[in-house]
């Protein structure tokens, strides 16, 4: 198993990992239990519900697809600098692989905004490993991912 394999097993089974199905924040106060509602208070929990799902959701999401392009940009890397026929595919190697995937979504532009990604912010490795990293490094790795997210 390499390195990134590791980094991605530590991060799924950490305790520290956000399992939505058991945040309860931003619920409804006394939402398990059973009362009667009008139907006004229904609408608005029903609404409130919605929001807070939605608003959880979207976060997860967003978590996940940094880890997704930071480990894309690990492989990309990697391999640009010990690949066995990386001089085949020299510089065009981001076409060459956009061209070659067949899953939606994974385009030239994705490819190099990973790549860019994992060079500008080696520091989030460290995060997904669980490490402690310096002050300074915590700082910028947090500022990075609160604006991705």
């Amino acid at each position: 198993m390499s390195k990134i394999d590791d980094m991605i097993m530590n991060s799924v089974n950490s305790k520290k990992t956000f399992n939505p199905l058991i945040v309860t924040d931003g619920l409804p106060k006394g939402w398990e239990n059973k009362r009667v509602l009008s139907f006004d208070e229904l609408t608005q929990t029903i609404e409130t519900v919605h929001r807070q799902s939605l608003a959880a959701s979207v976060k997860a999401v967003n978590c996940i697809a940094t880890i997704r392009n930071f480990v894309i940009g690990f492989y990309i890397v990697e391999y640009e600098q010990n690949g066995k026929d990386r001089a085949e595919y020299g510089a065009k190697l981001i076409k060459n692989l956009a061209e070659r995937t067949k899953e939606k979504g994974l385009n030239e532009t994705l490819l190099k905004n990973c790549r860019r990604f994992y060079q500008l912010y080696p520091q989030v490795q460290d995060l997904l490993l669980g490490k402690s990293p310096t002050p300074s490094d915590f700082s910028t790795a947090v500022q990075c991912l609160n604006n991705l997210l």
